[in-house]
């Protein structure tokens, strides 16, 4: 695996701000209301892998605090 540049350095955003993170946001919520526990929306499942790439990328630079918030932002996403 190819280490990501300075540049792509995880961000400090959270589900509640930055853009595009709303669709993610309603994609949970429609999947909590009507979906199946086992079928996983694909925007949801999208941001999940985002937020894990930041976290290895976050541990990669020593950041453990980023690499932390980007896996519970991952695992609120999966879980709710």
């Amino acid at each position: 695996m190819a280490k990501l540049t300075p540049d792509a350095q995880p961000t400090n955003q959270t589900s509640s701000g930055g853009s595009g993170m709303a669709d993610y946001s309603e994609a949970a919520e429609t999947a909590a209301q009507g979906g199946s526990r086992n079928e996983l929306d694909p925007k949801i499942s999208k941001a999940a892998i985002k937020h894990a790439k930041f976290a290895i990328s976050a541990l990669d630079y020593d950041d453990r605090a980023t690499a932390i918030k980007n896996l519970q932002e991952a695992l609120k996403l999966l879980t709710t």
